[in-house]
């Protein structure tokens, strides 16, 4: 409801508009007992890919991140890290860094990565490999 009431608006900027959705990677892998999570990610996911194919005739670009656990949110208690890790055999630290940069995902990190997918092009012939979208 949010996007559609948005769209008027995203195409009259002047460098087109911009949507970044976060997903989660329950999209491509859920876990078990987050059923209503990771099927409400998955509609939102949807949502994003049709935004893009429609609203692209107007300029406006879609993003979607993925980011995997995020932790500090209210989701993460000590039990339930206690428990995830204790899943794959690793220790809390280990499985809170078990990505391919070895760090922890925080929401400001999300933020940062969400703001350089708003950001105008700055050329539109050079597409960045790692993000799909246009290098800053």
């Amino acid at each position: 409801m949010l996007m559609r009431e948005c769209h008027p608006l995203l195409k009259l900027a002047p460098s087109h508009g911009r949507v970044v959705v976060i997903g989660s990677k329950n999209v491509p892998a859920p876990g078990p007992g987050a059923a209503a999570y990771s099927a409400s990610k998955a509609a939102l996911n949807q949502l994003a890919r049709v935004a893009a194919l429609e609203w692209g005739v107007d300029g406006i670009r879609i993003n979607s991140l993925h980011p995997d656990a995020v932790f500090d949110t209210a989701l993460w208690s000590e039990e339930v890290l206690q428990a995830r890790a204790d899943h794959y055999g690793l220790t809390v630290q280990e499985y809170k860094t078990k990505n391919l940069l070895k760090t922890e995902n925080h929401l400001q990190g999300c933020g940062r990565t969400g703001r350089r997918h708003v950001r105008p092009p700055v050329r539109q012939d050079h597409r960045s490999t790692a993000t799909g979208g246009w290098r800053q």
